[in-house]
């Protein structure tokens, strides 16, 4: 049996250019990433708490890998209000696919593209 509460393994985030994926990352939830370039793919690394071997996920740069909204849709931690990452999507270059929206007891969720056309989810929880 799995002793984690945290289902998320692992994820993988395709990107045509990866330096502009990094900073469009880091610019809209204002942290650092890890980059590695590797003789035929280039990571950047998102961390957990500062760990980046934990529970985390990567945006790679490797040919075959593209880019889609059709893909699978991983959604970030945005607390405590992911409007705060929301309102800087366009400022980076995304685009707002689904504007933040009331899910109840569970939250807030909205969804956005990224710089390359990766649609990403935000959760935050309800607001007091």
């Amino acid at each position: 049996m799995l002793d984690s509460n945290n289902k998320i393994n692992w994820f993988e985030i395709p990107t045509l250019d990866i330096k502009k994926s990094k900073a469009f990352y880091e610019s809209i939830f204002v942290i650092e990433m890890k980059y590695l370039e590797l003789p035929d793919e280039k990571l950047a690394f998102f961390s957990w708490n500062g760990d980046y071997n934990l529970n985390t996920g990567i945006l790679i740069e490797r040919e075959g890998h593209l880019p889609s909204k059709d893909g699978t849709l991983i959604f970030f931690d945005a607390n405590p209000d992911l409007d705060i990452v929301l309102n800087k999507v366009e400022k980076f270059g995304g685009e707002i696919l689904h504007a933040k929206k009331d899910v109840g007891e569970n939250g807030y969720l909205a969804v956005f593209s990224d710089i390359d056309g990766n649609s990403i989810g935000l959760h935050s929880n309800k607001q007091e």
